[in-house]
């Protein structure tokens, strides 16, 4: 049989010696060692993550930490082994079982029971190691249904419920902004010393909504840092609220004001007026708070060539009669020249 083959457009020959071509039924598929060995595999944050960790190593006592083990067998076993101080046998069973948390409960029949929570306790009632398991999973792009299936797959108990999930991911993502717009606004402080900017940051700004035009219920506007190019502040700006939507059908009844009373200060609506304000409203507010965040006050302003968000800035006075310069004072490198000029 002839070594080579032909291909090419019907009537044609064009030949193609079969060693030139790519040996694909010779390659080894990968296994975990070649994975765990090859660096160039692993993702653009798991890149991130391990070069920053050199910035936050903290040192870990190697005693403590989870461990996982299989409650009945292991705690059977103590039982047998183990006695209470009145000298009389122990039994164990587990209660309060919220996720992966619970409480270990130890009987004597002398003395009665006694229960140890199987993980620590933050905030008063919960367990620490369902914010840790929803923590890690979302680290690694794993949802709700996704931690179901792992926790039936290990033979875990059931993970938290869907509400409970959700106010954990709402506060992790709290604490996560607060850390990095922090380290951002930080980094952004420093280097603007270090070029002779004293008197403030300068930072630029844009805004976006979730679709085009001026209809839209829902926007959000950022800062960023001029000379490091990181954002220093986001805010999300809201024109309608789930929950308001379907109270107002009640809000005539005595219900609808005690639900109001505890919704108002967690009220999802922000906006009010046109979706076009809300970039400059946006803008404001993080002025009005860049000194409780941060500590410091934005001097300068770059913005996308919208005069309403400068003039807004000028009007609201987020620092009274500190001066925000405009965007002409600032050059392509972030050093300033010239004093601010309000308008």
């Amino acid at each position: 049989m002839s070594e080579k083959v032909y291909v090419g457009k019907k009537g044609t020959k064009v030949s193609v010696d079969r060693a030139s071509r790519s040996k694909i039924t010779n390659r080894k598929p990968p296994n975990r060692h070649s994975f765990e060995g090859n660096s160039e595999d692993v993702s653009r944050l798991a890149k991130k993550l391990k070069t920053s960790t050199s910035e936050n190593d903290i040192q870990i006592d190697s005693t403590l930490g989870y461990r996982i083990i299989n409650f009945i067998p292991v705690f059977m076993m103590l039982a047998e082994i183990l006695v209470c101080k009145c000298g009389e046998k122990v039994s164990f069973s587990e209660s309060n079982k919220r996720g992966l948390g619970f409480k270990i409960v130890v009987t004597c029949k002398t003395c009665g029971d006694i229960s140890i929570d199987s993980s620590a306790i933050i905030n008063g009632n919960a367990y620490d190691i369902n914010q840790r398991l929803i923590f890690a999973m979302r680290l690694i792009g794993i949802g709700f249904n996704g931690i179901q299936k792992f926790c039936a797959f290990m033979c875990f108990p059931k993970p938290v419920f869907k509400k409970v999930y959700t106010n954990i991911v709402h506060n992790i993502s709290i604490a996560a902004d607060a850390v990095s717009l922090k380290n951002a606004a930080d980094e952004e402080k420093k280097k603007s010393e270090e070029k002779g900017q004293t008197d403030g940051l300068t930072v630029s700004g844009d805004g976006s909504w979730r679709k085009r035009g001026f209809s839209s219920l829902f926007g959000f506007a950022s800062l960023i840092g001029w000379i490091t190019g990181k954002v220093v502040d986001i805010l999300v700006k809201s024109k309608y609220c789930k929950q308001c939507e379907y109270w107002t059908k009640k809000s005539d009844t005595d219900e609808y004001a005690e639900w109001y009373a505890s919704h108002e200060s967690n009220c999802d609506c922000n906006h009010t007026g046109s979706a076009g304000k809300m970039e400059p409203d946006a803008v404001v507010e993080m002025f009005s708070r860049s000194e409780a965040l941060h500590n410091v006050k934005y001097a300068h302003y770059v913005g996308d060539g919208d005069s309403k968000t400068h003039k807004s800035l000028v009007d609201a006075k987020p620092y009274g009669d500190f001066t925000i310069a405009d965007e002409e004072n600032v050059d392509v490198e972030g050093m300033l020249y010239g004093p601010g000029i309000a308008d």
